[in-house]
Order: C-alpha cells, then sequence, then structure tokens
C-alpha cells in the first residue's frame, strides 16, 4: 500500500484542488531515501520519519526553486503501518 495524505494549516483542501505531488530526487537522494525506508521498515520503533529543510531540523531535505507552478514543501512525514491497520 503506497498513500499520500496533506495536512494544511487549518485550511481543508479539496482533492480536486491537488493536481500533482512530485517527490524530486537525483541518484544519490534515491540511495538516501531507500536507506531511510529500509530502517524505517527493518526497526520496530519509530514508525515514521520526518523529512525536513535544514532551518527546521536536520535538512533531510534540499531546499531548491521549485519547477513552474510547484510549491516547496518543507517537511515530509513518511508513516509505516501495520498491515491490519486502516488509513
Amino acid at each position: 500500500m503506497i498513500a499520500v495524505e496533506l495536512l494544511t494549516d487549518g485550511k481543508r483542501v479539496a482533492e480536486d484542488e491537488i493536481d500533482d505531488v512530485a517527490l524530486v530526487l537525483d541518484a544519490s537522494g534515491i540511495d538516501e531515501l531507500c536507506q531511510m525506508l529500509q530502517r524505517l521498515r527493518n526497526s520496530a520503533a519509530p514508525d515514521h520519519l520526518h523529512l525536513v529543510i535544514g532551518e527546521w531540523g536536520d535538512g533531510e531535505l534540499t531546499p531548491r526553486t521549485p519547477e513552474k507552478n510547484y510549491t516547496t514543501v518543507n517537511h515530509l512525514r513518511i508513516v509505516r503501518i501495520e498491515p491490519d491497520e486502516t488509513i
């Protein structure tokens, strides 16, 4: 299962208002994300990852000028759920 959820600061955003979510990765970014996901998969805790820009914490996300019509995301949370959990 793969699901994507969006949290906005107290404002409801309808699904039809979201056209696309893009993860922009180079080869080293793919490697880093794969390693992080393996650690998430193989450990009992924590059950989630936070990827943030450097100003917000460890800085796994690289600040960059987004593509036309896109908005930069400063925080991405990846959550592992158990097979019997519902969304």
